[in-house]
């Protein structure tokens, strides 16, 4: 008597039907989820702390996106609402929207320009207006920065992508020694530095490229280092610079310094 009351009741059995059609949702989402991470962490040897790439990212939110909306249009089919009517309607009112959200749409197409074109990943060192920070987050409206100095985290909105600029992890340092030491001792010093670079954790490599340039006062040379990580750049050229310091104190060689010559008559 009570099922043939419920289901003669339409009201009941729509709200029934779009609670069911939620909550199943919601559950194969939470699995799928769960799959995706699982078989992330999987495929890299069980480290659970990994980001999904660009890509990746802004496909499962556009995916996201698209199922929820998808059953939203259906629970309106169900509950009685004309949904083509509807569709028209928002057509309009979106064409009015959307001159009111350029920025917001800025956003959107630059974001989709950043992901066609690989501009950068997750996890890649870039700098906007100065400050230097790795990739944490991204999607087609923001992109996120985490501060290499402080940790902040700085939120760009994507229309302003022409003012980011992708980094490297290398630092070319030069180092300037007098024009009294020999190229062979000074070959050697450096050879010395990068040498010492071995037990660093910040540094994964240093190499040695030779002389760069004559000055006023020294001769320059270059060496090439490479951080381990993006977000190491910084402390990765403050301990080579450390090397520096201690082999050109270790050989008694002086950093020359801008001299100027007088001659009196």
């Amino acid at each position: 008597m009570f099922f043939k009351e419920f289901f003669e009741n339409q009201i009941a059995v729509r709200i029934t039907v779009s609670i069911v059609i939620v909550l199943v949702t919601i559950l194969v989402w939470f699995i799928v989820s769960r799959s995706l991470k699982a078989y992330r962490i999987k495929k890299n040897d069980g480290n659970p702390i990994i980001k999904v790439s660009s890509t990746k990212s802004v496909i499962l939110d556009t995916i996201k996106v698209g199922i929820f909306t998808f059953i939203i249009l259906v629970i309106l089919e169900i509950n009685g609402v004309n949904v083509t009517s509807l569709l028209a309607g928002l057509g309009v009112a979106g064409a009015v929207v959307g001159l009111a959200l350029q920025d917001f749409l800025k956003d959107i197409i630059m974001g989709t320009h950043i992901l066609m074109d690989s501009f950068f990943e997750i996890g890649d060192l870039v700098e906007f207006r100065g400050e230097q920070g790795v990739v944490e987050e991204f999607n087609l409206r923001t992109t996120k920065l985490r501060s290499i100095d402080d940790d902040d985290i700085i939120t760009i909105c994507n229309r302003n992508i022409d003012q980011i600029s992708k980094k490297s992890n290398q630092i070319y340092i030069h180092i300037p020694l007098p024009y009294e030491l020999k190229a062979a001792e000074a070959d050697e010093a450096i050879r010395e530095m990068v040498d010492r670079v071995g037990d660093s954790e910040t540094i994964k490599e240093a190499e040695y490229l030779g002389t760069t340039d004559f000055e006023s006062s020294y001769v320059d040379y270059l060496v090439l280092v490479e951080a381990s990580k993006p977000e190491l750049w910084k402390r990765s050229r403050r301990e080579f610079l450390r090397i520096v310091q201690d082999v050109l104190l270790e050989k008694n060689i002086s950093v020359p310094f801008d001299q100027i010559d007088v001659h009196m008559k």
